[in-house]
């Protein structure tokens, strides 16, 4: 059974040895710990297995399977429990296999300490087995993108207040946009809450699902359902027997399932949520009050003596300030906690960490700064200037601390923080993502060739495309340039990119070539994110036509057309039947690439519409240096592209109450008839 252990997990052989240790009573080596010496009785893992291939064939082998999942002491006292239960052996059998209580837990135990090397050494190497806080809802465009396993997600029973979750069972049937899912999920029926497997029908017209994109999952979509299916046929004894929304609900079930830890983040977020509004309500309620107290001693010597004295507003300042570091103090232990067990990825602990005290330093250092100017400026400069002083200091706190979220966001690394350190040159091969020091910076490229190697010194020359900077103050632009690297005296890191979802190396190279000399650099264009659109593709699921609806279908409104718009960046990004923002927002509806000296110049007509009239306007466009963006709809509410163009053409030079808006003229040239307001 330990091997089975070993096996189910991929924990290297290397990490036990077997020793010599037989006793009269038993005919099995024991296994012992390389790294802790502690040994593993073999005999109790034997028997159990003896025990599993006599009884197997009876019944189902999910006890079996459960118990090469366990790890920890609990767990495994829950599946010895549910083994008696379930297959309910003779007291001959279990007299063969001489397993008692005492022995469930000193075999929990040994179990634990067995595999704790293990756990050390995936933790030293960066690999977590599973982590749910950086998972990715991705909207769902198109039927085929439902599978077996999948965590899913769709608007609550009572719109976008909350979200419903559930595991994909199985995917019956798939027809133009409706699919015939069998869900596993937290279910309301018969005036009861509880885990139930149903069919359910679901038509991305009318409704809008979200699939959780694990990018660190601990299990297979397999095995998901497996454990789906487990707490589904005995959900009285497990912990999800009875539903909380906010302690066990349904997206802590699906958690639960896919990564083994429980966990619900419109819980988290909103918790996180009323902190942050009592810290500022409570800050600048303090505030204020301190405000009014100081104008009060400025304009009134009697009151002045009686208020003078009044540290009301400093008290609760304070006491906020004690109760917002108690909790960071707190949720810092949790997640430090949480990332001991590997439930939670390293990138995501730093992330989570470094917004959340930035968010209390914010608080801190704008509450000082504002009592200060309160206390002495405002007494000194007088109430005329003082009190526009402080309100400009208040809306400026406020607005700081609500953009501190939003700009580490946005300066976010697209590919993660947790990459590969080199040791070697040999490690590094063309096409990889490299990050690397600039101007004592780290910066992002893409390698295009490596050359002169010498694996003894440790040193090489690569060439790499990235968004350099010639001067200090120069603009930055893509340029093709060489680089010494040196892993004695620096360090170079590579991402770790998955091969199924990116670009082959040779595809990836012709697209950043292809931008070279681009002088488009933005917070979200920089050098990370143009090596990440060189090698992850956008889904164009529009490609795919659907059929049209039936007379009795309506309109659901609360689908929203629009999901999202990108930068158009070359030429094959712009296509005929494209919603595209330049100048003003139209369909294209011609396209013509033009040749120039180090340019990417691209020629296009948009239908745009001009007081209640359709018009065409031709633009010429320079990629390299020009913004430009492609707007995307759901393809299940729009018609095909080569229809779009057709439709944009037929409104050119003619006026209609449906062209009085921008957007009312996108829709009617892109939206099904029968989700068009009519």
């Amino acid at each position: 059974m330990a091997t089975a252990y070993r096996q189910t997990h991929d924990h290297p052989k290397e990490y036990f040895v077997e020793t010599d240790t037989d006793t009269e009573d038993s005919d099995f080596d024991d296994f012992v710990c390389s790294d802790s010496g502690k040994s593993l009785d073999a005999t109790i893992f034997a028997d159990l297995e003896q025990l599993f291939q006599s009884q197997g064939s009876e019944k189902n082998d999910q006890p079996g399977k459960l118990l090469c999942e366990v790890q920890t002491e609990e767990n495994i006292a829950e599946i010895f429990a549910e083994i008696r239960k379930e297959y309910k052996p003779t007291e001959a059998e279990w007299r063969v296999s001489n397993i008692d209580e005492r022995k469930d837990h000193e075999a929990a135990s040994l179990l634990d300490d067995a595999f704790e090397s293990v756990s050390s050494e995936v933790e030293k190497s960066g690999s977590i087995e599973g982590c749910s806080s950086c998972a990715e809802s991705v909207n769902v465009l198109d039927v085929s993108q439902f599978k077996k396993g999948q965590h899913i997600s769709m608007p609550g029973k009572f719109g976008t207040i909350y979200q419903h979750h559930a595991i994909v069972c199985d995917v019956k049937s798939t027809s133009g946009t409706k699919a015939e899912l069998e869900l596993i999920h937290f279910e309301n029926k018969d005036k009861s809450i509880r885990i139930r497997k149903g069919i359910k029908t679901y038509d991305l017209k009318n409704k809008q699902i979200y699939l959780k994109h694990y990018k660190k999952q601990r299990y297979d979509c397999q095995l998901i359902v497996s454990r789906a299916e487990t707490i589904l046929e005995d959900f009285k004894m497990s912990k999800f027997k009875k539903y909380n929304f906010l302690l066990l609900n349904c997206e802590h079930f699906a958690t639960w399932c896919v990564n083994g830890e429980e966990e619900c983040f419109q819980v988290q977020g909103a918790l996180q949520m009323m902190v942050d509004t009592l810290t500022s309500a409570l800050g600048i309620g303090s505030r204020v009050v301190k405000v009014v107290q100081q104008l009060v001693i400025m304009s009134t010597d009697e009151i002045a003596k009686t208020i003078s004295s009044a540290i009301v507003p400093e008290i609760v300042l304070g006491a906020t300030a004690g109760v917002y570091l108690l909790y960071c103090l707190a949720k810092t232990a949790y997640l430090k906690m949480a990332y001991k067990k590997n439930n939670l990825c390293l990138t995501c602990l730093k992330i989570t960490l470094k917004e959340m005290w930035l968010g209390f330093l914010v608080f801190s250092s704008t509450s000082v700064v504002q009592l200060l100017i309160y206390t002495f400026a405002v007494p000194a400069i007088g109430s005329g200037v003082g009190i526009p002083l402080v309100v400009l200091s208040v809306l400026l706190s406020v607005a700081l601390k609500m953009s501190v979220n939003t700009f580490l966001r946005v300066l976010r690394n697209p590919f993660g923080k947790e990459k590969t350190k080199l040791s070697r040159p040999s490690q590094l091969s063309i096409a990889d993502i490299v990050a690397f020091s600039y101007y004592r910076l780290e910066h992002v490229a893409i390698v295009t060739d490596i050359l002169d190697v010498n694996e003894r010194a440790q040193t090489a020359r690569v060439r790499c495309i990235h968004y350099g900077l010639p001067k200090l103050l120069a603009k930055r632009q893509i340029v093709e340039e060489e680089f010494e690297m040196n892993l004695v005296n620096s360090s170079w890191h590579k991402f770790d990119v998955d091969d199924t979802t990116s670009y082959a190396c040779e595809k990836r190279l012709s697209r950043a070539r292809e931008r070279v000399g681009e002088k488009r650099w933005s917070k979200t264009n920089r050098s990370d994110n143009f090596c990440h659109w060189a090698v992850v593709p956008i889904a164009r699921w529009d490609n795919y036509a659907f059929e049209e609806v039936n007379d009795k279908e309506k309109k659901n409104k609360s689908v929203e057309p629009f999901f999202n718009k990108y930068p158009g960046y070359i030429a094959e990004e712009l296509r005929l039947g494209d919603v595209v923002d330049y100048k003003e927002t139209g369909v294209l509806v011609r396209k013509q690439s033009k040749v120039d000296q180090g340019k990417n110049v691209v020629e296009i007509d948009l239908i745009i519409t001009s007081f209640w009239k359709g018009e065409r306007k031709t633009y010429t466009i320079d990629l390299k240096r020009d913004d430009i963006h492609v707007m995307y709809y759901k393809p299940a509410l729009c018609i095909s592209m080569q229809d779009r163009v057709e439709r944009a053409l037929y409104w050119e030079g003619r006026r209609n109450r449906l062209l009085w808006t921008t957007n009312g003229f996108i829709e009617s040239c892109i939206l099904k008839e029968e989700y068009l307001d009519n």
